[in-house]
């Protein structure tokens, strides 16, 4: 039996991967704030995960409800993130930057930590999946945060891949971004101010022209490029490559 454990499962790209893995019969956890009702067989956490004093206990205790003798494969998907603050850095409070640091790259940091070291002993596929952006590759303006988080995460996978070749029992890392998706991100991308983020227009033209993709159809890719031999560990992958 395979396992899946995806954080944010509740809402947007997370809940697509999380109805097609349970669409094939899999056991998936959700990590998220919040639950998805509609989500009846998924087993659902809520975990804030800006809280990372907690974190390495709360998910210790999750890997234990897994049934690993029956496991053929653990797979954790790093999806939760956060856009804000999306405006200037100097516009940004210190709080707000320590948030979306500990959403976006210590919560998948520590996630990955307890992971690793839990099912060091496990000879089964064991694979992390870190949603990442091609604004890890790329500065916007207004975006010093979020860019700087996702090119963290790109490194953080790449690192931990190299790590863990030199391991008996070996996790595959990759970092993956899943294009333009329309999710309650993108929501929040139109309804800035133009001043805070200068690409604003470009956005809303993408928006308008029905360019942005369906978080389901992202999802389902996801879920199975997850399991597919064309996983590449190690490497820093863009849904747009397979085009």
């Amino acid at each position: 039996m395979n396992y899946f454990i995806i954080t944010g499962a509740s809402k947007g790209i997370g809940a697509g991967i999380a109805k097609e893995l349970l669409n094939q019969g899999n056991t998936v956890i959700g990590i998220s704030r919040s639950e998805n009702p509609e989500l009846t067989d998924l087993i659902q956490y809520s975990v804030d995960l800006a809280n990372t004093e907690t974190l390495e206990t709360a998910f210790s205790e999750i890997l234990q409800t897994i049934d690993l003798e029956k496991a053929t494969g653990v797979f954790l998907i790093n999806n939760a993130g956060l856009l804000a603050p999306m405006k200037p850095i100097q516009k940004a409070s210190g709080s707000e930057i320590a948030t979306h640091i500990n959403v976006n790259v210590i919560a998948p940091m520590i996630l990955s930590s307890v992971f690793i070291r839990e099912l060091a002993d496990l000879n089964i596929r064991k694979r992390i999946l870190n949603i990442s952006s091609g604004a890890g590759k790329n500065p916007y303006f207004g975006w010093s945060a979020y860019c700087t988080s996702k090119a963290g995460i790109d490194m953080f996978s790449r690192t931990v891949s190299v790590e863990q070749k030199e391991t008996t029992n070996p996790v595959e890392v990759i970092s993956f971004a899943p294009g333009v998706v329309d999710t309650e991100m993108q929501s929040e991308i139109r309804s800035t101010e133009e001043k805070d983020f200068i690409n604003l227009p470009q956005f809303k033209e993408l928006y308008e022209a029905g360019i942005l993709q369906d978080a389901e159809t992202v999802g389902k890719f996801i879920a199975d490029y997850l399991q597919s031999d064309r996983f590449e560990d190690g490497g820093v992958v863009d849904i747009r490559d397979f085009d």
